[in-house]
């Protein structure tokens, strides 16, 4: 009985792994269609914000870089899909934000209190400013000054700002369903 057991135990983690990619890929096509949908329409200094860039970088950091990724993907698949961009644009630019912050998670956002808000405001800088640079070079004629001005500066600090709100609340969410293990070295 007790072989049984632990043999089945690597299959349940395997299970369990399974259905949370599920629930990852879920969460960012249900976050990219809110994206199209809903928050489009909520204009804050001339833009909206970017709901699936900040709940990516929010479970970024909250649930590690692998989940992370695994939900920028999807997200960035599914705003593709609804977007009238070239297809992969989304995609890239979301992956080359999260990406970042993936990369530096665990050495440098991990300190202090502000950290996390200063990992949104380079993702959403990358996310928009990838995002323009491969439109230029898919030839949409943009002016780069107008470019940076009006849309990725602004989009920059109303995701900043957003983040804010929602990665506090989101972290508290987390904290009362399962505490955060610290790992020693």
């Amino acid at each position: 009985m007790v072989s049984q057991l632990a043999n089945s135990a690597p299959e349940l983690a395997r299970n369990r792994k399974s259905v949370s990619s599920l629930v990852i890929l879920l969460v960012g096509v249900v976050t990219a269609v809110l994206q199209s949908s809903v928050v489009s329409d909520l204009i804050v200094f001339g833009v909206s914000p970017d709901l699936p860039l900040i709940i990516g970088v929010c479970w970024l950091l909250l649930a590690g870089p692998d989940e992370g990724m695994v939900y920028g993907v999807a997200a960035g698949l599914a705003l593709d899909a609804m977007s009238g961009a070239p297809f992969g644009l989304l995609t890239i630019s979301m992956a080359s934000a999260l990406g970042l912050i993936g990369v530096t998670y665990r050495n440098v956002f991990a300190g202090a209190w502000y950290m996390p808000f200063l990992a949104c405001l380079g993702a959403a800088g990358v996310y928009n400013g990838v995002f323009a640079l491969l439109a230029r070079l898919a030839g949409y004629p943009l002016q780069w000054w107008p470019v940076v001005s009006l849309t990725v500066l602004p989009s920059t600090l109303v995701d900043a700002a957003l983040f804010s709100f929602v990665f506090w609340a989101v972290r508290s969410i987390r904290l009362r369903r399962a505490p955060l293990v610290v790992l020693s070295q």
